[in-house]
């Protein structure tokens, strides 16, 4: 796993944690995907980050999650 050393020190020990953790399992890999090319989990880490992601968000997502799949071709469970 390639780190740039460009991210914010603050996540340096969540990197480390993650690095650990995938030395625990047998085959995986893993890569950077630009925030561009993940819109998805871009706006799940930015509503996170301001406390406004609801706690369902996997099993209904909010519109702004539903349109995202809808632009990607992800199906998307219905939004109630």
């Amino acid at each position: 796993m390639t780190i740039i050393r460009q991210q914010r020190w603050e996540i340096e020990p969540i990197l480390q944690d993650v690095k650990l953790k995938i030395k625990s399992f047998e085959n995986v890999k893993s890569s950077l995907v630009c925030r561009t090319a993940n819109s998805a989990a871009n706006w799940v880490a930015n509503s996170a980050r301001k406390g406004e992601c609801p706690s369902g968000w996997v099993n209904q997502p909010p519109l702004p999650i539903v349109h995202i799949y809808n632009k990607d071709g992800i199906p998307a469970p219905p939004v109630f």
